[in-house]
């Protein structure tokens, strides 16, 4: 992701990439159960995700989140002593990338950004975005910052100054100029 450097915030060291390697996030969003508020239900679903740079390192975050749920399953029986059990599905919605400098898509954009005036900080974007969808089919995509803050939280809200420039940005990309 190509960003304006944000100004209250200090520039990362150059080793800021080897954080990466062992770093990564959960969160269960979705959790499903029963009908009815007086009726203990017979199962229950839930969707999770877990993100990380490091394919290894999410793989290794998805079997923590797989044994916990057996783990909780296995250690409470009803009183005929049976326990419950999971039933487990994993799949991988998109993959991380990282662009080269000098990719041509990035050397475009930069220069999109230099001729508004503005200055750039190239950061590792920790979402889901429709570019690591398009750089999988072979198109190196890069995105740029809008403004986002505190993005997927209640506090979240828009640099509207920050806006106004990527739209200057992205209109200097796709006009050529």
């Amino acid at each position: 992701m190509i960003r304006r450097p944000p100004r209250s915030t200090p520039k990362p060291s150059s080793a800021a990439s080897d954080v990466y390697k062992r770093q990564g996030t959960s969160n269960i969003g979705f959790i499903s159960s029963g009908d009815a508020t007086n009726v203990v239900p017979d199962r229950a679903s839930l969707k999770a995700e877990a993100r990380s740079h490091n394919p290894e390192f999410r793989e290794q975050i998805v079997d923590e989140i797989q044994a916990a749920f057996k783990k909780a399953a296995g250690s409470v029986r009803n009183i005929s002593g049976q326990s419950g059990e999971i039933h487990f599905e994993a799949t991988a919605d998109y993959e991380s990338y990282r662009l080269d400098l000098n990719e041509p898509s990035v050397q475009i954009a930069s220069q999109a950004i230099e001729n508004i005036g503005e200055s750039r900080e190239y950061v590792i974007a920790d979402g889901g975005l429709d570019s690591n969808s398009l750089y999988l089919k072979g198109i190196p995509a890069v995105t740029l910052g809008v403004g986002q803050m505190n993005p997927h939280t209640v506090a979240e809200s828009l640099n509207l100054d920050d806006y106004d420039s990527a739209c200057r940005i992205a209109f200097l990309i796709a006009t050529g100029r």
